[in-house]
């Protein structure tokens, strides 16, 4: 069952919100962004997918324990309220900063509809056409149950089956070599049933996709639990990417 998970709070800041507030902050860890993302057990795929960084603003991270908002005054409540809305955090309910012991005070009817609120819309496209690939077809639009799946996972385990692979957070290292091994070559420009579909941002790999035939894929569109498994239509995939390259593979 989905849910949003805090080890910390999170709060974003400017470098000048900083400076105008850092007497309240004395006792409390502040992290510079690009030591933040280097962090590990701070930038990690749940913590990042939770908060949506890349939509962020800031530059630094204040990292406070469950209760530390709720414990500081009002006036640097609101003022970091501010900041956090400021910065794009989409963590609002009920005009509420969501935080770890707020989160824990929705029922989880409450907590549901604040998840659903962010889904993706469904696909629309007839399932029945590929009754043959039922590991496909059962998981379309299907919402994985945490971060961390990712369209290149989604890939792997379509040529694999293996359901090990398919909430795994996979990276183009780690994705290549897999399609060599598994005897995938690139060829011309066009695709066909069992083929794998690149996008590209120059030569960096920023999504991939299943070719189901010559017109609809299996694909998954980010690593957040927002965005489903779908069967669509490959046009209608591309037609919302903005990568300046496709490559095509084949076995």
């Amino acid at each position: 069952m989905r849910n949003l998970k805090f080890e910390f709070d999170f709060f974003f800041i400017s470098e000048a919100f900083l400076n105008q507030h850092q007497h309240y902050l004395i006792n409390t860890l502040v992290v510079p962004k690009e030591e933040f993302k280097k962090n590990s057990s701070l930038s990690n795929v749940v913590n990042n997918s939770m908060y949506q960084t890349w939509h962020l603003t800031y530059e630094f991270v204040i990292v406070a324990e469950p209760g530390w908002y709720e414990s500081i005054e009002s006036t640097l409540k609101d003022a970091l309220k501010k900041e956090m809305i400021d910065n794009g955090t989409q963590l609002i309910n009920d005009d509420r900063l969501i935080t770890s012991a707020y989160w824990d005070m929705l029922s989880r009817n409450e907590q549901i509809s604040f998840i659903q609120q962010f889904n993706d819309e469904p696909s629309k496209t007839d399932i029945t056409l590929f009754s043959s690939i039922s590991h496909l077809t059962a998981l379309h639009n299907k919402f994985p149950e945490n971060h961390g799946a990712n369209c290149l996972s989604a890939t792997l385990y379509a040529l694999t089956k293996n359901p090990c692979i398919l909430e795994q957070w996979v990276h183009q290292e780690t994705f290549m070599p897999f399609l060599n091994r598994l005897g995938y070559k690139e060829v011309e420009s066009s695709f066909s049933s069992g083929d794998i579909i690149c996008f590209y941002y120059d030569d960096l790999l920023t999504h991939a996709c299943y070719a189901i035939d010559d017109e609809y894929v299996f694909n998954k569109q980010g690593q957040t639990f927002w965005k489903p498994w779908t069967i669509e239509r490959f046009e209608t995939i591309q037609n919302n990417r903005s990568e300046n390259k496709i490559r095509f593979f084949s076995k």
